[in-house]
């Protein structure tokens, strides 16, 4: 997906910490939202990390082409 001119696109860094004993669960609940998310109109990219070292934490950063994109996805919605 191409950035309109003149658009700044909305990148996003969402962090998790899963509760202990539940970090196998939390990473594959992330890792499901991804797929669907890719295929949302204006999503340019998004990815999974995990931290190294320390607590184990999650991390999702994602790209849109515009702020009125992300929010407009089933999962931005409340």
């Amino acid at each position: 997906m191409l950035l309109r001119e003149g658009c700044l696109p909305l990148h996003t860094f969402v962090h998790f910490e899963p509760v202990p004993g539940k970090e196998d669960l939390l990473r594959e609940e992330l890792r499901l939202l991804l797929a669907p998310t890719r295929a949302e109109p204006g999503c340019i990219r998004i990815h999974l990390y995990e931290a190294l070292g320390g607590p184990l934490v999650f991390y999702i950063h994602s790209e849109w082409v515009d702020e009125g994109r992300s929010m407009a996805t089933p999962n931005c919605r409340t």
